[in-house]
């Protein structure tokens, strides 16, 4: 099993941007906690703002398959 890391950004032939990869990291991925965690970050909750700085630099990634069998 290889895992490929999901970029953030999305790129044509030319590596021109051309658009945003909303699911790139954990805090987009499940962005009902991350608002919560701003929240209460934003009310001065020091725990909450570093749960939210580490789904922020959570990376997320996708499972490539292979021919191989386990």
């Amino acid at each position: 099993m290889k895992r490929k890391k999901i970029e953030p950004f999305i790129y044509n032939k030319k590596g021109e941007i051309i658009g945003f990869n909303l699911h790139s990291d954990a805090a987009n991925e499940d962005w009902l906690r991350a608002a919560r965690l701003k929240r209460k970050a934003d009310e001065g909750d020091e725990e909450a703002q570093k749960k939210l700085d580490e789904l922020q630099n959570t990376g997320m990634y996708e499972i490539e398959e292979d021919d191989e069998p386990e």
